[in-house]
């Protein structure tokens, strides 16, 4: 057995560059280790970190404002100060005429409907066949599409 045609790491190696197999941190044994241990940081977080210690109590500001409910709970999903931010930029987005403190919002599953439409036309440009999509999108997106409308989505999209 040749030296250079074994691996260092492997049994047969370490007994060759070695003569016996030396276990992990072997090599240091002449070395003395410092009392107060290995010199890692003491600064691991358990997991209680990662959960929401307290609400913001600027939070109730809002409410005490008169802040509707659907505000203060968008608030204490992103964040006060996110927050802030939102209604600022919306509330400069408003011009002088009778609605503009009016804010249309889009219903979300139309964005899912959208990105939904986008990944069948992914497939479809991938040469999937229509029956083929349907069982992806039920597959991936648990949703139960008829073949039909696979085909009018793709076919409308052609056309574009």
């Amino acid at each position: 057995m040749d030296i250079n045609s074994v691996k260092r790491s492997s049994i047969d190696g370490m007994r060759l560059t070695t003569g016996r197999i030396e276990e992990v941190g072997a090599r240091h044994r002449d070395q003395s280790f410092p009392p107060w241990g290995g010199g890692y940081l003491d600064n691991c977080t358990g997991p209680e970190v990662l959960e929401k210690k307290s609400r913001d109590p600027r939070l109730d500001e809002l409410r005490e404002a008169g802040i509707g409910n659907h505000w203060t709970t968008l608030a204490d999903e992103i964040g006060y100060d996110a927050f802030i931010v939102v209604w600022r930029v919306l509330s400069n987005r408003a011009d002088d005429s009778e609605d503009a403190h009016k804010l249309y919002i889009p219903k979300f599953n139309s964005f899912e409907r959208y990105q939904r439409n986008r990944y069948i036309l992914t497939l479809s440009s991938m040469g999937l066949t229509p029956k083929a999509i349907k069982d992806h999108v039920a597959n991936e997106l648990n949703e139960d599409l008829h073949v039909n409308h696979i085909h009018k989505l793709i076919r409308q999209n052609k056309e574009i």
